[in-house]
């Protein structure tokens, strides 16, 4: 059941960022539809692992409370955004792109202040969606890798090719906003 949310959850991670990315939407707007979509996914989790005989609605449940006073609509938007740029680091092109900016706003050092507000989560896992401190601790390294490069005179295609083999690829990358876009949905429900 858990593989069956978390696949679903995935397909919605690609749509939102596909949308973020290329659609009109506002960055609210798509933070409003993440959060709600992954509340629904986070419920079904709960639901999931109650039947199985487990406690997981509340979330006490799932680690105490979490402040998540300092996250906004406009960070999780950017976090869909800037993480989608993170799995499409695959040539020197696109590399030159994000350094002009021709593509996004985004740099690893505002990457690097939303993951910050992310890790109030670390240890807050939505039931069945992983842990969302190792994810935000899996983009800290892609962004500083990624960062490395942007600070880089030249890069080459095979330390593009070991940044891909280091992340993972873009299922992997995109995958670990599960966990995260999950655990928002669970503990700060207020942000939606």
């Amino acid at each position: 059941m858990s593989r069956v949310l978390g696949l679903a959850a995935v397909g919605l991670g690609l749509v939102l960022t596909t949308s973020a990315c290329g659609g009109s939407a506002s960055p609210s707007s798509v933070a409003s539809n993440a959060i709600s979509r992954a509340q629904s996914v986070a419920a079904a989790a709960s639901s999931a692992a109650a039947a199985a005989g487990g406690d997981s609605s509340s979330p006490a449940a799932a680690g105490g409370a979490v402040d998540c006073s300092t996250l906004t609509k406009d960070d999780l938007a950017k976090f869909l955004v800037y993480t989608q740029v993170l799995a499409q680091i695959r040539t020197p092109d696109t590399l030159a792109a994000i350094k002009a900016k021709s593509m996004t706003d985004y740099t690893p050092e505002s990457l690097a202040a939303i993951l910050d507000k992310l890790q109030v989560l670390a240890g807050h896992p939505a039931p069945g969606m992983g842990d969302p401190g190792a994810a935000v601790d899996f983009y800290v390294k892609a962004n500083d890798s990624v960062k490395a490069m942007l600070d880089s005179a030249s890069v080459t295609q095979a330390q593009l090719d070991a940044y891909q083999a280091q992340v993972g690829g873009v299922a992997s990358i995109l995958g670990k906003q599960v966990a995260i876009n999950a655990a928002i949905g669970t503990d700060c429900p207020k942000i939606g």
